[in-house]
């Protein structure tokens, strides 16, 4: 009984714990797939972007927006798909019920008077 209670004990500390190295691993590998990509942000589906929701963050947090001109800005980023005197509204994403639109999230950027992005914003 002692033999097999040393046994059990020696291959619980002989046993290297990989869940750290694995966790790291993981959440690089997501950070990089969710970097924003230009030419990712402009793909529409049907009525939807798949991408924008992952790209959302590091557009927003990582991404130097403000500052650019408005022509800059739509080289980067595309046509608004709708627009309010100085606000361009990127839809980021929009659940519908039943074909009606029921609630959506969108990147709002304002273009200030020196006709350069002033600040952007997520909408829910």
């Amino acid at each position: 009984m002692r033999i097999l209670i040393l046994f059990l004990l020696f291959l619980t500390i002989s046993c290297k714990d990989n869940s750290q190295e694995s966790t790291n691993l993981t959440e690089q590998t997501v950070a990089k797939e969710h970097l924003f990509d230009a030419l990712k942000w402009k793909i529409k589906k049907e009525d939807a972007y798949p991408y924008r929701s992952q790209m959302l963050d590091d557009l927003v947090y990582n991404v130097p927006l403000k500052g650019l001109t408005k022509e800059e800005l739509l080289t980067v980023l595309g046509p608004a798909d709708r627009t309010d005197g100085d606000y361009l509204f990127y839809t980021i994403a929009m659940d519908h019920v039943m074909g009606y639109p029921l609630n959506s999230t969108n990147l709002v950027i304002k273009i200030g008077a020196d006709g350069k992005v002033a600040w952007r914003k997520i909408h829910k």
